[in-house]
């Protein structure tokens, strides 16, 4: 899939088809399954966040969609709480890009290729996302030279899909904890002002 949304595929005829409806369904399950995963890692259930990083991998391929709905489903879990944050952060506050740039600092490997990614998605769909052009031009410097439409889920090995989804699912927790943090910390100074 090469484009931020969820699901790209039309519906024909004012309804979803039977494809859609089985893609769609199959998509919410890899996504709750990712969702449940994140969750037994914040409670510290490594095991169960293993078994359920597997079961999302273990996802059939989606015909509809052309991806496996595991790996996707964690890729775009990430730009999902990153992009919820984002609108939500106050206007002018330049925070976020900073704590995505330290979290970048702080990982390697595939976790430092989403992230990579998701800064050319957010430089990409700026104007969306209501990023301003300082924020932008720290996003793009971020990426690299990462195309956005190259999403790093697309590909992943079938040896390897439920490692993705597990560290994935780390990053969607870092994430979360530290943005969130710091989220909080400002919105607490706003009010004790």
């Amino acid at each position: 899939m090469a484009t931020s949304s969820f699901w790209s595929g039309t519906v024909r005829g004012g309804a979803p088809s039977a494809e859609q409806d089985a893609s769609l369904a199959g998509m919410a399950a890899a996504a709750n399954l990712v969702h449940k995963t994140v969750e037994a890692l914040a409670r510290g259930d490594e095991d169960r966040a293993r078994r359920l990083a597997a079961q999302a991998a273990a996802r059939p391929f989606d015909e509809h969609e052309e991806i496996w709905p595991g790996p996707w489903a964690a890729h775009y879990a990430l730009f999902e709480r990153v992009t919820d944050l984002v609108e939500d952060w106050p206007e002018g506050d330049h925070a976020w890009v900073g704590a995505l740039a330290d979290l970048m600092g702080r990982v390697s490997g595939r976790q430092l290729d989403e992230l990579r990614h998701l800064a050319a998605v957010l430089d990409q769909d700026a104007r969306l996302l209501s990023v301003d052009d300082d924020e932008a031009r720290r996003l793009r410097s971020l990426a690299g030279d990462v195309d956005p439409l190259a999403e790093p889920s697309i590909g992943v090995p079938e040896d390897e899909r439920a490692d993705y989804v597990l560290d994935l699912s780390r990053l969607v927790l870092l994430v979360r904890t530290r943005l969130e943090d710091l989220l909080l910390d400002d919105v607490t100074e706003e009010g004790g002002s």
